[in-house]
């Protein structure tokens, strides 16, 4: 692996982190949802740097779906 590309990989590295705060700010702004409920589904995704990403990435509609399954299984 040449520098270049070892600098490029670190650099997606770091630009791939979670933001925390914004996860968290995402999460608490969907409608429908008892506040301590989605507190616990941000406790859960946090958990997780590969859920939380992909949740990140979702719509809003499928955020629900997510939250939904997630209801399901409480």
């Amino acid at each position: 692996m040449k520098f270049g590309e070892v600098t490029t990989t670190i650099g997606r590295m770091v630009d791939s982190r979670l933001d925390v705060t914004k996860l968290y700010e995402e999460v608490m702004a969907i409608e429908g949802y008892n506040e301590e409920f989605l507190g616990d589904a941000f406790d859960y995704l946090v958990q997780s740097d590969t859920l939380a990403k992909a949740f990140m990435i979702k719509n809003q509609n499928l955020r629900k779906v997510w939250l939904e399954r997630f209801k399901q299984q409480q």
